[in-house]
This record gives C-alpha cells, structure tokens and sequence, in this order.
C-alpha cells in the first residue's frame, strides 16, 4: 500500500505541473488575445497619473475595459482610451471576494511619450521591470 501512495502522490505532484505548465500558457494567450482582438468602445478619460508619476491603475482598468476568463480563472483584462486603442493589460485570477472579482498579478501599460517601452506593474501597483 506504501507503493500504491508514493505512486499516486508522484503523479498528482506531475499533474500539478502540468496544469501550471498550461495556466502560464493560458495566461500569455489570453494577454495576446487582449492585445490583438481589440473591440472598439468610447467613452473613457485619459489615465490619472498620480503626483509622483505612477499611474492611477484603477481608474484606468475601472472605466472602458474588456475581460476575459479563461476556464482556470486566469482573467485577461484590457482597458482601453476613448478612441478604442489599448492602454493596457492587466493578468489576475478569479476571486469572487475581491475587487472587480479578480486579484490582479501583473498589469501591463502600453508605450507613451514618457515610456516608450510601455511600463509594467505588479500586483500591489509597484512598478516592475520589463524583461
């Protein structure tokens, strides 16, 4: 029976890769998709930026955005200006307690005039570098 358990635990600990194997690809795709499949939407004011320079990551992803989640609860959401185009990304999980229904691991801002890169941010809103 000892056999039998370490042979199970052995494939559970290899399914679990997998499975975080397959998220992080789901979690690039869906950043892709946000990314290419743009819809057009109007209505959103430009981005707060705040006195020290960071940008106001909630009033951007809270105004016009577009979310998608995938069936892992990875959640792809893209904010956009009043014109249509990205401004950016933002990759969390699905969490029903939290805000917006998400916990937000990575947010991704388009290249600007000050950035030309773009800029990224983890979860808390600290700037993070780019790779």
């Amino acid at each position: 029976m000892g056999q039998s358990s370490r042979v199970c635990d052995t494939l559970y600990f290899i399914l679990k890769l997998v499975r975080i194997e397959i998220v992080k690809n789901l979690l690039f795709a869906t950043a892709a998709l946000a990314l290419i499949a743009v819809p057009v939407v109007a209505g959103f004011s430009d981005p707060v930026i705040a006195d020290h320079g960071v940008p106001d990551l909630a009033t951007i992803f809270n105004g016009n955005y577009h979310q998608q989640i995938d069936p892992f609860g990875t959640i792809g959401r893209t904010a956009f200006d009043a014109s249509g185009r990205v401004i950016g990304v933002q990759i969390g999980t699905y969490r029903p307690g939290s805000p917006n229904g998400m916990t937000i691991e990575m947010t991704y801002l388009e290249p600007d005039a000050e950035h030309p890169q773009g800029q990224a941010f983890d979860g808390a809103g600290n700037p993070a570098p780019l790779h």
